[in-house]
């Protein structure tokens, strides 16, 4: 029989504890279902979607309204 030190034996157990918790994290995650991807017509629904939010979000100043003045030309 093998005989360790006390602090030895905490360090193989806490060792342990590590392992086997990082095992079972990894188990965890491989089971964990796939994302699923959105299909082409949800895509091109969620994209009009936005484009609408956007549109309603959008400023209703006119860009040539807001734009600084140019310098004169000089001659």
């Amino acid at each position: 029989m093998i005989v360790l030190s006390a602090l030895m034996e905490k360090i193989l157990v806490v060792g342990a504890i590590l392992f086997l918790s990082s095992s079972a994290n990894v188990r965890a995650a491989e089971q964990a279902p796939a994302a699923t991807e959105m299909s082409i017509r949800d895509q091109i629904k969620a994209a009009r979607a936005k484009d609408v939010l956007e549109e309603k979000s959008a400023s209703v100043a006119r860009p040539w309204d807001t734009a600084k003045p140019t310098e004169p030309v000089k001659r």
